[in-house]
């Protein structure tokens, strides 16, 4: 699957995202809202703001090392200084090697460090190194580096975070996530919503209600426009004709292209690539 977000560096392995890093400097509140099925970490490095994060709002200044799962909606609610920096890393839950580790992003917990905290030292260290592992020159090992770092950052975030006692586990965004994985791994397969509720153990209505909340959209309009989206990022990447994209990304059809291109772009697959 491909990422919408442009990033200062992205680094890809056989043409499939893994991470995204950039610097972030911001003068103004921001009331955009998105949601991706992406986990970030951010290191903050100067200022301080105030951000809304669902219906909470959390303070972050320079020093806090702050998590996100990009399915709870978030802005920035209100500067407390002329501006704020901050470093910006971004990659898929599953890239960590296992579930324990990326279930740490979906707690009720944001800040993990902040600049109290005497004991930041380590994540401080292995957040510096993985800025370095992005922006060294890409070698066989680069992305078994980039996963290991990401690794044990997960492990020092749950650390702290256990050490905590009031800390909630959001299942239905963690089984959200999950959901949203594997229909990113098996989108040229038949998916069927009621199977798919099935497997997270939901009937299907709060399945598609789960679905509308978080994302705004139901479950099989997701599907439609991750194969419409991946389709079109073949055929700009991978030089395929349209219809092998369409085929390759899970239509069973060119009608069923077609007619899903038109409903969704609102425009033909032709008119839309010219």
């Amino acid at each position: 699957m491909n990422t919408s977000t442009v990033f200062d560096i992205v680094i890809r392995d056989r043409q499939k995202y893994v991470i995204g890093y950039s610097t972030v400097h911001k003068t103004r509140c921001e009331i955009y809202n998105f949601v991706s099925p992406t986990l970030r970490i951010l290191r903050f490095t100067e200022g301080c703001a105030q951000w809304r994060i669902g219906d909470c709002v959390e303070r972050f200044c320079a020093s806090d090392v702050v998590i996100f799962n990009n399915l709870d909606k978030r802005n920035i609610h209100k500067l407390l200084s002329d501006s704020i920096a901050y470093e910006l890393f971004d990659f898929y839950p599953s890239f960590l090697s296992n579930e324990q580790l990326w279930n740490v992003f979906y707690r009720n917990i944001h800040k993990v460090t902040d600049n109290q905290d005497a004991n930041a030292a380590k994540i401080y260290f292995l957040l510096d190194s993985l800025r370095q592992e992005i922006l060294h020159p890409q070698d066989a090992w680069q992305i078994f580096g980039i996963q290991r770092l990401l690794d044990m950052l997960a492990l020092e975030f749950l650390r702290k975070i256990e050490q905590k006692s009031d800390v909630t586990f959001n299942s239905s965004l963690f089984n959200l996530a999950r959901c949203i994985q594997y229909i990113s791994e098996h989108l040229n397969e038949e998916l069927n919503i009621a199977d798919l509720a099935k497997k997270y153990n939901y009937s299907p209505e709060y399945f598609s209600r789960m679905f509308k909340k978080y994302l705004g959209v139901s479950p099989l309009h997701y599907i439609i426009n991750l194969r419409l989206e991946q389709a079109l990022w073949l055929v700009e990447t991978e030089h395929m004709t349209i219809l092998e994209a369409a085929y390759h990304s899970g239509f069973r059809s060119s009608s069923a292209f077609y007619k899903a291109f038109r409903a969704y772009r609102s425009t033909s697959p032709t008119k839309y690539k010219g």
